[in-house]
């Protein structure tokens, strides 16, 4: 059976879909870290995910560093 274009597009959008399954919540955590979400390109590059993930285990995240350095005010309980 000869493929036609319309088989191709077919098969291309169940890859699409698994794609953006996979790359929103890599493009949250990153952006819940403070890097760019388009670091979360890489995590679709086999061997350079998992250095990536090894990466992001041991920088300094700058969202991290953003709350030691202001950290929140504390507001006294008030009991009534």
């Amino acid at each position: 059976m000869a493929q036609t274009p319309a088989n191709g597009f077919i098969t291309f959008i169940p890859l699409i879909i698994l794609s953006l399954v996979f790359l929103i919540p890599v493009a949250q955590i990153l952006r819940r870290t403070g890097h760019s979400r388009w670091w979360c390109l890489l995590a679709l590059i086999p061997l350079v995910n998992g250095i990536g993930v090894w990466v992001l285990a041991f920088v300094r995240w700058p969202a991290v560093d953003k709350v030691q350095a202001d950290p929140p005010a504390v507001v006294p309980r008030v009991d009534s």
